[in-house]
C-alpha cells in the first residue's frame, strides 16, 4: 500500500509538472506572437528604408527580439540583429514568427533559451522524482523488517504475559495485553507505595527516637560519615563548640571546626576506624573530653564514626582552684608556724633592744642599736603580714560593685600623695566580700604604683572593670616583667622589687580563689604589666 501510494503520488506529480511545462512554453510563444505584432505595426509605419532600419533596431531592444529580417517583394533584403537569428528566420524555424507588412514579409527570430530552460527543468525534476521513488521503495523494502521486528517481539512477549484468543487480530491482542500489563503495574505500584509508606513511617519513628535521644544527651554528639563529613550534631555540641542553632553543619569536620585540634583528632579517628576512649583535646580555649567509636556494618565495613564529648574546662578550672587552695592552705600552715616562732623571738629581741637603749651608750653603738631596732620592727611587720596571709578567711558575701571597690582604693592612695594618675573605667557586679576584695585590689594597685614610681609624671595606671565575665584589669607602664616569671611571682615570698616581701600578689590571689575566681599576670620587661582578676558572675 505504501509503495502503491508513493507511485501514484509521483505519477500525479509528473503529470502536473508536464502541464506546467506545456503552459510555460505556450506562454513564451504567446509572448513572442505579441512582440511580433507590436513590432510589425511599428515597422509598417516606417516612411523610408532608413526609417525602417531604425525602427527595426529599436524593436530588437524593446521586444527582446533576437533578429529581424525583411524580405521585400522587390528591392534589397533587410536584416537587423544576430546572424544566427537571421538564418533561423529565413528558414522559418520554430523560433521565428513571420508577419506581412507594406515593406514585405518580416521574419522575427526569438531566443529559444527560455523554452530549452523550461524543458530542462522538467526533465531534471522528472529524473529526481523517479530517482526519489526508486530510492524510497528500496529504503522501504530495506527497513520493513526493522519496522515489523518490534511488533513481532511485542507479540512474542505478549504471548508470555497472556494467552491469545484465536479470533483476535494482532492489534487487538497487543492492546489487550498492554491494558492488562498497565493494570498489573498499577496494582504493583499501589503495593509498593503501601510498603514505602510503611517503611517511611518506621524510618520516621526511628529518626524521631534517634533525634529525641540525641537531643536528650547533655554531652555533645557528632555523627560523621566515612569521609569525615558531619551528618548530625545535637544542641549540646553546638553550644559547646559555639555553633549557631541555624548554621548548617553538613560539612567536612575540618571545614566546620576551622581546622582545630579537635577536627584533626576526629578526622584521624575516622581514617583509622579505631575507638578513642576518654581522651582530652584542646579546642580553642576549651578542654574537651572525647570518646569516639566506629560504626561498622556488614563485612566490617566502616559506616561512620560516633563521637561523644563534654566541656572539661569548668572542671579543669575547679581543679586548678582546688590545687591553688590546697597550696595556699599548706603554705598558710607552714607560714603560720614560722611566723609564730619569728614573732616570739622578735618580741624578745625588741625587748632587749629597748632595755639596751636605756643605758648610756657611745654614739656609734647607740646608732647600731637603733638600726637593729628598726630592722626588727620591719621584720615584725613582715611577720604580721605573713600571719594575715596564713590566717583562715571567712567570706561575708554581699552584692559588690567592683567599680566602687576600685574607686575607693584609688581615693585612699591619692590621699597619701605622690601617686601617679589612676583612671577607673567600666562597671561590674559580683557576690563577694567587699573588705577582702578591697584588700586584694589595694595590693595589686600598690604594686602598680611601685612599678611606675621611677617614671614620675609619665607613669600611668588604668583600671578597667568588666561585667561579662566580671573582672578587674589593672594596667601600668612601669618596669614590666617576664611572662616566664608570672606564675612564680604569684607565690608567697617571691618578689622582683627591692625590699619586697612577695606577699601582696599572693594575698590577692588567695582572695580571688576564695571568691571562685582566678588571677593572671602578664607583661613585658620595660613595657608594663597587666594583672587580671576574674570572678564568677553574680547570681
Amino acid at each position: 500500500m505504501l509503495v502503491g501510494f508513493l507511485l501514484i503520488l509521483i505519477a500525479a506529480l509528473l503529470v502536473l509538472m508536464q502541464e506546467f511545462s506545456d503552459e510555460a512554453q505556450r506562454a513564451v510563444l504567446r509572448r513572442w506572437e505579441a512582440a511580433a505584432d507590436a513590432a510589425s505595426e511599428s515597422l509598417s509605419d516606417a516612411t523610408s528604408p532608413s526609417d525602417l532600419r531604425l525602427r527595426a533596431e529599436v524593436a530588437l531592444t524593446r521586444y527582446e527580439i533576437l533578429s529581424i529580417g525583411v524580405t521585400p517583394a522587390t528591392g534589397e533584403r533587410l536584416h537587423v540583429g544576430s546572424d544566427s537569428g537571421a538564418g533561423s528566420g529565413v528558414d522559418g524555424g520554430a523560433d521565428s514568427v513571420d508577419r506581412g507588412t507594406k515593406w514585405g514579409i518580416v521574419h522575427f527570430a526569438f531566443d529559444q533559451g527560455d523554452l530549452e530552460q523550461i524543458q530542462s527543468r522538467f526533465a531534471a525534476t522528472a529524473s529526481i522524482s523517479v530517482a526519489a521513488a526508486v530510492t524510497g521503495m528500496f529504503l522501504l523494502i530495506l527497513f520493513i523488517p526493522r519496522i515489523t521486528r518490534p511488533i513481532e517481539e511485542m507479540l512474542d512477549q505478549a504471548r508470555e504475559v497472556s494467552a491469545r484468543d484465536g479470533q483476535q487480530d494482532d492489534t487487538t491482542y497487543l492492546l489487550e495485553t498492554f491494558r492488562e500489563s498497565i493494570q498489573r503495574l498499577k496494582t504493583q505500584e499501589a503495593e509498593l507505595k503501601r510498603l514505602h509508606e510503611s517503611e517511611k513511617s518506621r524510618a520516621d519513628e526511628l529518626e524521631l527516637v534517634s533525634a529525641t535521644l540525641t537531643r536528650s544527651l547533655t554531652s555533645g554528639f557528632i555523627a560523621l560519615d566515612p569521609s569525615a563529613r558531619v551528618l548530625q550534631m545535637n544542641a549540646a555540641a553546638r553550644e559547646i563548640l559555639g555553633i549557631a542553632p541555624d548554621q548548617p553543619v553538613q560539612l567536612e569536620v575540618g571545614e566546620l571546626l576551622s581546622g582545630s585540634r579537635l577536627a584533626t583528632v576526629l578526622r584521624d579517628a575516622v581514617r583509622s576506624g579505631e575507638t578513642m576512649s576518654r581522651i582530652e583535646v584542646e579546642h580553642e580555649s576549651l578542654s574537651i573530653g572525647l570518646t569516639a567509636v566506629p560504626l561498622l556494618g556488614e563485612n566490617e565495613r566502616l559506616l561512620g564514626m560516633l563521637a561523644l564529648f563534654t566541656d572539661l574546662t569548668p572542671i579543669k578550672r575547679l581543679e586548678s582552684r582546688v590545687r591553688a587552695m590546697q597550696t595556699l592552705a599548706e603554705l598558710g600552715e607552714i607560714a603560720a608556724g614560722i611566723a609564730h616562732e619569728f614573732r616570739n623571738s622578735l618580741s624578745t629581741i625588741l625587748g632587749y633592744l629597748k632595755l639596751l637603749q636605756r643605758n648610756d651608750l657611745p654614739g656609734e653603738a647607740a646608732g647600731r642599736v637603733r638600726a637593729a631596732e628598726t630592722e626588727a620592727t620591719q621584720l615584725t611587720a613582715a611577720v604580721e603580714r605573713l600571719l594575715t596571709f596564713a590566717r583562715p578567711m571567712t567570706l561575708q558575701l554581699d552584692a559588690v560593685d567592683l567599680q566602687d571597690v576600685a574607686t575607693d582604693v584609688v581615693e585612699r592612695l591619692n590621699a597619701t600623695g605622690n601617686t601617679p594618675k589612676i583612671e577607673v573605667r567600666g562597671t561590674g557586679r559580683i557576690q563577694g566580700d567587699r573588705a577582702l576584695l578591697s584588700r586584694a585590689v589595694d595590693n595589686v594597685v600598690r604594686n602598680a604604683v611601685d612599678a611606675v614610681g621611677h617614671k614620675g609624671a609619665a607613669g600611668v595606671i588604668e583600671i578597667d572593670v568588666e561585667n561579662d565575665p566580671p573582672a578587674i584589669v589593672v594596667r601600668d607602664n612601669g618596669v614590666g616583667l617576664d611572662d616566664a616569671d608570672a606564675a612564680r611571682l604569684l607565690l608567697p615570698f617571691v618578689s622582683n622589687k627591692p625590699g619586697g616581701f612577695g606577699l601582696g600578689l599572693s594575698l590577692a590571689r588567695k582572695i580571688a580563689v576564695l571568691h571562685g575566681g582566678e588571677i593572671a599576670l602578664h607583661g613585658a620587661p620595660g613595657r608594663g604589666a597587666i594583672v587580671t582578676m576574674t570572678f564568677p558572675p553574680a547570681e
